[in-house]
């Protein structure tokens, strides 16, 4: 598993793809997670703009990415702040078992 620094919370799943180079552009990242072939906590995430937070977990292509925000998760590069509401629309380990 490999730690994720954001600057800012929430940052849309499919910049997160992107800005990682786990896919060549954001087309693709977006056709990917159309395809369900995303994870996030254990989740298939469909939806592209899925607010990510800290302590979300990503597993995708045999790849699993934790975020973590600040400097507590170590020395990898800051991601950018998506736009939009701070508000969690996924479930979160947690409290596992609510709705998308």
């Amino acid at each position: 598993m490999r730690d994720v620094e954001i600057s800012k919370e929430p940052v849309a799943l499919f910049k997160i793809l992107k800005f990682e180079g786990m896919v060549g552009s954001g087309g693709e990242a977006k056709a990917v997670i159309d395809d369900g072939e995303v994870m996030v906590n254990g989740v298939v995430e469909t939806r592209r703009r899925c607010k990510i937070v800290s302590g979300d977990i990503i597993d995708f292509r045999n790849e699993q990415l934790r975020i973590v925000t600040g400097r507590q998760g170590g020395n990898q590069r800051l991601m950018p702040a998506a736009r939009g509401s701070s508000h969690p629309t996924h479930p979160r380990p947690e409290s596992p078992g609510l709705p998308c």
